[in-house]
C-alpha cells in the first residue's frame, strides 16, 4: 500500500472508531436522559450534540476516503504538478484548520472544567460541565491524532518530485 492510500486508510480507521464510539456515547446519553438524576441529564445534554457532530464528520470521512484515494493517486500518476498545485495546498489548509479546531476543543474542555468547579453544588450543571470536559478532551485527542497523521502525509507529499 502506498503512502497516499495508507494516509487515507488511517483516516478511515480512526473515523470508524470515532463513529462507533459516538453511537455508544449517544446511546448512553439517551439512557441518561430518562434517569431521575440531574447529574446524568446534564451529562447527556453536553455529550449528545458533540457526539452527533463527531458522528456526522466521521461518516462523511468514511464515505469520502475511496474518492480521495482515487483523486490523489490520479494526481500522483497523471501529473506531478497536481500534487504541488492541488493536494499540498489542500493539506496545508487542513493543517491550519486543526489549530482552530483544537482551540475550540480546548475551550470546550476549559468551559466544562470551570463550569464543574463553579457550579459544583448544582448537579445538572456539574453533569453538563463534566460532559463538556470529557467531550472536549476526547475531540482534542481525536484531532491531535489526525493532525499528526496529516503532518506525516504532508511531509511525504512535499518530497514527491
Amino acid at each position: 500500500m502506498d503512502n497516499v492510500a495508507a494516509y487515507f486508510q488511517g483516516e478511515r480507521q480512526q473515523c470508524l472508531i470515532g463513529a462507533i464510539l459516538s453511537v455508544l456515547v449517544i446511546a448512553m446519553a439517551v439512557f441518561f436522559m430518562f434517569q431521575e438524576k440531574p447529574f446524568l441529564k446534564g451529562l447527556a445534554y453536553a455529550t449528545i450534540p458533540l457526539a452527533l457532530l463527531l458522528l456526522v464528520i466521521c461518516v462523511a470521512v468514511i464515505v469520502r476516503v475511496p474518492k480521495d484515494i482515487e483523486r490523489v493517486q490520479a494526481l500522483q500518476y497523471e501529473t506531478a504538478q497536481g500534487i504541488t498545485t492541488e493536494e499540498i495546498p489542500r493539506m496545508e489548509k487542513v493543517m491550519k484548520n486543526f489549530l482552530t479546531i483544537k482551540r475550540v476543543e480546548l475551550a470546550i474542555f476549559l468551559i466544562g472544567l470551570v463550569g464543574m468547579l463553579v457550579f459544583w453544588q448544582n448537579e445538572w450543571l456539574r453533569g453538563l460541565g463534566l460532559g463538556l470536559l470529557i467531550m472536549g478532551l476526547c475531540l482534542f485527542t481525536f484531532d491531535y491524532l489526525a493532525e499528526t497523521r496529516g503532518e506525516s502525509y504532508l511531509d511525504f507529499l512535499k518530497t514527491m518530485p
